[in-house]
């Protein structure tokens, strides 16, 4: 199953998630900065896993059903460690947004694959779901390492790339929702080609 080094660099993401925690709640000051190096690590194989995928012709069925998962659960487990480490209303709400959309669009992709309609959206949404993903980590990687290592502002510059991430994410989650629409429209109208005049 893991015989490419792509899926194995996409499994150590998910095997680091375990690690983050127990760095994280570990009850030494340096213990939140070595769990922010961490994610940042598990992040760079995100990047890494999918280069080498597409350079060495490694790219699986295995591979493209486990990235965007491994992506999904270090960042939802991360903020979750977020929401402990600051008890902030804004993280809170950002957490919120960004896990239900998440869980909402891999329900609405199932079912845009049902209907045939995933692949005519897959480069739409390719380059702000890319985006997304970049400001969430960012802005992860900055809040769990806080106060370390002393930048100015550090906790808003944070505070802002989440807020950004957000921003992407409740687009991108609002395009998909566009797109079934007009997938259902065009599945019912094909099978009753007056129902919208019936409407």
């Amino acid at each position: 199953m893991f015989h490419n080094l792509a899926n194995k660099l996409t499994l150590a993401r998910i095997l680091i998630i375990p690690a983050i925690v127990v760095l994280f709640y570990l009850p030494f000051s340096w213990s939140h900065i070595i769990a922010a190096y961490l994610f940042i690590a598990g992040c760079i194989t995100d990047w890494l896993d999918g280069f080498i995928a597409r350079k060495w012709k490694q790219t699986s069925d295995l591979g493209i059903l486990l990235d965007p998962i491994a992506d999904k659960l270090i960042i939802a487990v991360c903020l979750i460690l977020l929401i402990d480490k600051y008890n902030h209303i804004l993280i809170i709400i950002a957490a919120m947004i960004i896990i239900s959309r998440e869980i909402a669009v891999a329900g609405l992709r199932e079912w845009l694959l049902k209907t045939q309609s995933a692949q005519k959206i897959s480069l739409a949404v390719s380059f702000s779901g890319k985006l997304k993903t970049v400001l969430q980590m960012i802005a992860v990687a900055i809040l769990l390492a806080a106060p370390y290592p002393y930048v100015p502002y550090q906790q808003w510059i944070g505070y802002i790339a989440l807020c950004l991430a957000v921003a992407l994410t409740i687009y991108s989650m609002l395009y998909y929702l566009k797109v079934a629409l007009r997938a259902d429209k065009a599945k019912l109208h094909a099978i009753n080609p007056y129902a919208e005049d019936a409407n």
